[in-house]
């Protein structure tokens, strides 16, 4: 019968954090391999760079913040929080005459959202890990469905380089999910409403 192993060595195996630096380099690497092609290809392109509609009124209510706040008394029709999240972002400039935003102006906004793509693949994860019964057949496999069908679910990567907030919505949701899965029931209601208000 062997004994214990070095320090952080499981007997007769790898070390406990190589099982999990491993997997986390792949997915590092599989998202840089997805995103940097994607986010060099928005930057030149005119059609990334020509904001309309709704992400025209986003990128101006975000240029006409006073610090962070909105004017006064001026409605607000669409999210208030994004021209916020816009701005915080270092992308809070209005939108030229001629329609052709800078490519370094918007790069802010979209490593930020890009980052809100990450993480809901990470939430999805964790979130399959604790929901699916341990005896479950192929468990270990099965996990990974739901963050990969989000990672192959193609409209989710156009909305994290546009000037949008479907991705922002998509991960505080997702996280309000993950704290109400993890959260004692004491503490939910609070934080979890915070998550999702955040999110509308």
């Amino acid at each position: 019968m062997s004994g214990p192993g070095p320090a952080g060595r499981p007997a007769g195996g790898r070390p406990a954090g190589r099982k999990v630096a491993l997997p986390v380099l792949l997915a590092v690497v599989a998202a840089a391999s997805l995103w940097v092609p994607l986010l060099r290809q928005a930057e030149r392109s005119v059609f990334a760079r020509v904001p309309v509609l709704d992400e025209v009124w986003y990128l101006d209510r975000a240029a006409a913040l006073d610090g962070l706040a909105a004017p006064r008394g001026e409605p607000t029709f669409m999210s208030p929080l994004y021209p916020v999240l816009i701005k915080l972002a270092g992308s809070g400039q209005p939108v030229p005459d001629d329609r052709v935003v800078p490519a370094a102006q918007l790069r802010g906004l979209r490593l930020l959202q890009i980052a809100c793509w990450a993480g809901t693949v990470l939430l999805l994860r964790l979130l399959a890990g604790r929901l699916l019964p341990a005896g479950a057949p192929r468990r270990s496999w099965l996990v990974w469905l739901p963050p990969l069908l989000f990672v192959f679910y193609r409209p989710a990567a156009v909305y994290a380089l546009a000037v949008l907030l479907e991705l922002p919505l998509v991960f505080l949701l997702t996280l309000a999910l993950w704290l109400l899965v993890l959260l004692p029931r004491s503490r939910r209601p609070l934080v979890v409403a915070a998550a999702a208000g955040l999110a509308l």
